[in-house]
């Protein structure tokens, strides 16, 4: 998940917090052609998956389901990382999965930014949502209305959904970054318990 940011205003928060991507091999890449996924499943379903995609998929099965990434990175031997790209005017969009030992355990879904940091809200991913109708675009008033059982997140202007059972804690977040509209929808599921010594854990665990 994304880090903590400082107090600063919406678009400088906004970017600071995409930074933070970065350092998971998450980067919205700026070249190449656009790759979204030509699918007909655009539902994304909470805590559970994005499209065709859900917690456990294998690389070869998401690779069915969505076609050939636009870039991964191999972060370690048992972590990696893909983005499937939209380019947009400045800094396109996308969708994202993380890898533990060849499956996922971390997706999102994330809208595209014009010049000078502003969210660029179009493109065939806003027609990703939920069956509450909460998707890119939608503001974080009616986030909070669909899901009252959630809580405000780590980053400002935040929702939090979660699920947490005795072998591992299931998370959504739709995230604002101070604009007031969801510019990015992360589902994760974490390990509730320590991993075993030798065994690593996922790369976005904390």
């Amino acid at each position: 998940m994304l880090g903590r940011t400082a107090r600063t205003g919406p678009r400088t928060q906004a970017l600071t917090s995409l930074t933070a991507i970065v350092a998971l091999g998450l980067i919205w890449a700026v070249s190449g052609d656009a790759r979204i996924p030509a699918t007909k499943n655009t539902r994304i379903i909470v805590n559970e998956s994005v499209g065709a995609v859900s917690f456990g998929t294998t690389r070869t099965e998401v690779r069915r389901a969505w076609g050939a990434p636009s870039q991964c990175w191999e972060l370690s031997k048992i972590n990696a990382s893909c983005t499937w790209r939209e380019r947009r005017a400045y800094g396109p969009g996308g969708l994202f999965a993380l890898y533990f030992q060849r499956r996922v355990y971390n997706m999102s879904v994330g809208v595209g930014f014009r010049a000078r940091g502003v969210p660029a809200f179009e493109g065939p991913l806003m027609r990703w949502r939920t069956a509450e109708g909460v998707g890119l675009g939608t503001p974080l008033a009616r986030v909070r209305r669909a899901y009252p059982g959630g809580k405000p997140g780590s980053n400002r202007g935040s929702w939090l959904v979660e699920a947490t059972t005795e072998s591992e804690r299931r998370s959504t977040t739709f995230e604002t970054f101070g604009y007031g509209r969801v510019i990015a929808i992360f589902l994760e599921a974490c390990p509730t318990a320590p991993p075993n010594p030798g065994q690593g854990k996922p790369a976005a665990c904390r």
